[in-house]
């Protein structure tokens, strides 16, 4: 029977890469800052999940705990070291990002829309995935018509997610107008 310790091993810093689909795309820095003391503290309490590649490893899942390790210099962190393709660590990553409640709408968004392009999915399969609606995911997705300035708005918090999915039904020369 195979365990996840058979599949960890100490992994250097220098030789991870981050990847492009993680679900998260905002970082809080003195969350960031908080992970770093108690990493200081008490170690790495979960590794970080990577796959090989090329020239080294890719970050499936982990990117706080990594972005926290180098924060305190550490030179490597325990990984589960995994053979994953593209889909499989996509789907990791929903599994560990999107099931959180601290995810922004806004990253959900994006990464709906990048399941979507790659063609492996379609709302159907990604409300299944994620034990939600189609109605939901399409919200969700409805965000990605956001401009920058409502988007970067709602991101802060000055936007609640009621009024950011009304704009963003708006086209984008009526969104700048109703900034205004």
């Amino acid at each position: 029977m195979e365990t996840i310790t058979e599949h960890l091993k100490e992994v250097g810093l220098a030789e991870i890469s981050i990847g492009k689909t993680n679900p998260r795309r905002e970082f809080n820095d003195a969350s960031i800052g908080e992970l770093s003391e108690s990493i200081r503290k008490k170690g790495l309490l979960q590794p970080i999940l990577v796959r090989p590649t090329a020239k080294g490893y890719e970050l499936v899942c982990g990117e706080r705990r990594l972005r926290a390790c180098r924060l305190i210099n550490l030179e490597s962190v325990p990984a589960q070291v995994k053979e994953l393709n593209d889909q499989e660590a996509l789907e990791a990553q929903i599994v560990e990002n999107l099931e959180r409640e601290d995810v922004h709408p806004i990253d959900e968004a994006e990464t709906f829309k990048l399941m979507l392009e790659q063609g492996n999915y379609n709302i159907g399969d990604i409300a299944t995935k994620i034990a939600r609606s189609e109605t939901f995911i399409l919200q969700r997705l409805s965000l990605n018509n956001l401009n920058a300035e409502w988007k970067k708005l709602f991101l802060k918090g000055v936007v609640n997610l009621s009024k950011a999915l009304i704009i963003a039904r708006l086209e984008k020369k009526y969104q700048k107008e109703v900034a205004q």
